[in-house]
């Protein structure tokens, strides 16, 4: 489902396509469970919130110029973190108790949503260090846009030679950002 750009994952929810809804299910639903269930949530409690933040990101497509800078995975979970975090407040509140160490989880959330800032920085840090050719490739790309389109944009002759410059430059960026010494402790093997 990640294989997919962003503008065709967009356009088939815009469409109600009920097969891309059940890829993004299958694919992000068992991160947001786990993550909930982790802090004393259940199952049911964790399709709520999802369901949650599937409306949200629905209603949010529909606003035009709607931009995600981050991957469907991760915007989901964000957004479902997000809510959670809502409900247990709500919740405790509600209750007039807090059974839930609000602290930890707003500290894991803001040390999440930090790794990710400074994984963002490393990536356009890296990306420009590449040429200009490169980096424009790579932005309409992970804009979504089809290689055809690519191919067009950037005056290449062919679908084909836009694919292996795409190819090529996603591998020099990616040794780029593996050859710093910031990507092991972002990457979680430091």
């Amino acid at each position: 489902m990640e294989e997919l750009p962003w503008k065709e994952v967009l356009d088939r929810l815009k469409k109600h396509d009920e097969d891309i809804i059940r890829s993004i299910y299958a694919s992000v639903f068992p991160k947001v469970r786990a993550y909930i269930e982790k802090n004393r949530g259940s199952r049911e409690t964790a399709e709520d919130v999802f369901q949650e933040a599937l409306i949200s990101l629905y209603k949010s497509i529909q606003a035009p110029g709607f931009r995600i800078q981050t991957s469907l995975t991760q915007y989901l979970f964000s957004v479902s973190k997000y809510i959670w975090i809502k409900k247990i407040k709500k919740d405790a509140k509600h209750r007039g108790t807090y059974e839930v160490d609000e602290a930890r989880i707003y500290e894991e959330v803001d040390e999440h949503m930090a790794m990710e800032d400074e994984r963002h920085v490393l990536l356009f840090e890296k990306l420009g260090m590449l040429s200009e050719d490169c980096r424009q490739v790579l932005t309409w790309f992970f804009q979504g846009y089809s290689m055809d389109e690519i191919a067009r944009r950037m005056g290449y002759k062919t679908e084909v030679y836009a694919r292996k410059r795409k190819y090529k430059c996603k591998e020099r960026l990616m040794k780029l950002i593996q050859e710093d010494p910031r990507y092991k402790e972002l990457s979680g093997n430091g």
